[in-house]
């Protein structure tokens, strides 16, 4: 992923990436923009949604397997632990996506 300064900030223009200051920038080689605004809807949302389900899944089962480790293994005070620090690092997620995009995009 890349970072831009304020002056690199990047705008789409009609599928085109274009700076500021008008220059037009080149898609790199493999890669192909999709126009979500043409075509069926759904499979629109389903391959945008796709990556996200795909990585909640993951996390689920992340803390899945952390609870059960250290319920079997550590006890129930920290169980407790780490299940009340989900909605904590869930939050400080969010917050760093927010931003990101406020600040890159």
């Amino acid at each position: 992923m890349m970072f831009f300064t304020f002056q690199q900030k990047i705008k789409w223009y009609n599928g085109m990436r274009i700076n500021l200051d008008g220059r037009k920038i080149k898609m790199p080689k493999g890669k192909k923009s999709v126009d979500m605004t043409q075509g069926p809807i759904l499979k629109h949302l389903i391959v945008f949604a796709m990556p996200l389900l795909i990585g909640q899944i993951f996390q689920q089962l992340y803390n899945t397997v952390d609870s059960v480790v250290v319920g079997q293994f550590v006890g129930k005070q920290a169980l407790a632990a780490v299940g009340s620090t989900g909605s904590v690092i869930n939050a400080l997620i969010l917050l760093v996506f927010f931003l990101i995009w406020h600040f890159v995009f």
